[in-house]
């Protein structure tokens, strides 16, 4: 008849069935693509979403990068308000 058939989200999810899953997807992925997936889906989507969250980012070179800097105007660039 038509209801007796078991709707799927009714049948419990077992420990047993858990690792099956997680062994085929390691199985089929190999444990570095699944790391490199992680690691390009940081890059793509996640540091984004931090740098919008963040607002402005003022980047500021260190002395020791600066060629034939003045130490006095360096200073007055650096912290002269925005």
């Amino acid at each position: 008849e038509e209801g007796d058939y078991m709707d799927m989200d009714d049948v419990p999810v077992t420990q047993e069935d858990a690792w099956a899953v997680i062994s085929a997807y390691f199985e089929e992925k190999g444990l570095v693509r699944q790391q490199l997936d992680s690691f390009d889906e940081f890059i793509q989507n996640t540091m984004q979403e931090l740098v919008d969250d963040a607002g402005d980012i003022r980047v500021t070179p260190e002395l020791q990068h600066s060629v034939g800097y003045d130490e006095v105007a360096y200073e007055d660039a650096v912290n002269a308000p925005t």
